[in-house]
């Protein structure tokens, strides 16, 4: 999902003004990717910059407080940082999954499994 720090007022996920001053798009070089038709259409213009992870691209837009920076991020790393939904499915194939593999001597902790809720999360001990 497109997520953004202020925004316009009054702007709504389904309004296009949502989109008006998004200047910058932040996200791990994988999302852009996967968003890059997307982006091409709705925001042509804006500069795509790959980041370390989608939850530093999501804290960086929630923190630019004139509304230009947006981020290819989830809801986990949106109730982290706070940054307001600008549009949802806005991924190129609408089934696409990202799947982790998380490879461990022993059991992943409790609180990891509660996170991802088992979801999209594969490990072998």
């Amino acid at each position: 999902m497109l997520r953004g720090g202020e925004g316009k007022p009054g702007a709504s996920e389904d309004d296009d003004d949502g989109l008006v001053g998004i200047t910058e798009v932040r996200s791990k070089a994988e999302a852009l990717s996967q968003c890059s038709k997307w982006l091409d259409e709705h925001l042509p213009h804006a500069v795509r910059v790959p980041c370390e992870s989608s939850a530093q691209a999501d804290r960086d837009a929630a923190g630019a407080v004139d509304g230009h920076v947006a981020a290819l991020a989830s809801d986990v790393a949106g109730a982290m940082y706070g940054a307001r939904v600008v549009r949802r499915g806005v991924q190129d194939d609408q089934d696409n999954t990202t799947r982790f593999v998380i490879l461990s001597a022993t059991p992943p902790p409790s609180s990891l499994a509660s996170v991802t809720d088992g979801a999209c999360c594969t490990f072998l001990c």
